[in-house]
């Protein structure tokens, strides 16, 4: 028998979330996947090694965006 309903999705944004509450929650996931990558650099077999560091550099890039983005968000903490 086929389904009829499809599955919920896994992530959903909580709507009226704020510009500056997504880019802390982003920022707090980058922090995250880098502190995995870089555990996963420790057991990187030489092969992989070469993507996993390139993983680590985007996501030290898109972190540093990230927080330019929230440094120059208008605000009275700002």
């Amino acid at each position: 028998m086929k389904k009829r309903v499809p599955d919920p999705p896994v992530l959903r944004v909580r709507p009226g979330l704020s510009t500056e509450e997504a880019l802390i929650h982003a920022s707090d996931h980058l922090l995250c996947a880098l502190a995995i990558s870089q555990q996963a650099i420790e057991k990187a077999q030489p092969d992989g090694m070469t993507l996993v560091r390139s993983a680590v550099h985007q996501i030290e890039v898109a972190r540093a965006l990230v927080e330019v983005s929230l440094a120059t968000l208008p605000g009275p903490s700002r």
